[in-house]
């Protein structure tokens, strides 16, 4: 399921959320489209960077940033009603 979305200079498009797959279990998902909309193969595998969830089991991307110099900033995490601030991460992509 995806949460953020943002455009870089070049006008691909990033979309980052939560997934799931058999074989990881719960990850952390970020996947790139070319301006056209179709699958940026040079991202990740098909267009696809799975990301093993660290910590809490279903934790998602919620924001994405990027930098002047093409990197993808992601964060998200698990927060609880008692713990806002709980399962908090960052994490930067390299493209």
């Amino acid at each position: 399921m995806a949460y953020a979305l943002s455009l870089q200079a070049d006008g691909k498009i990033v979309v980052a959320g939560e997934g799931f797959d058999y074989t990881i279990g719960p990850h952390l998902l970020v996947a790139r489209f070319l301006p056209n909309g179709s699958v940026d193969n040079t991202f990740g595998v098909a267009g696809v960077r799975k990301i093993k969830s660290p910590g809490h089991s279903s934790q998602a991307i919620h924001a994405i940033a990027i930098q002047p110099d093409g990197k993808i900033i992601v964060a998200g995490g698990n927060p609880s009603f008692t713990d806002p601030g709980g399962g908090l991460l960052v994490l930067r992509l390299w493209p």
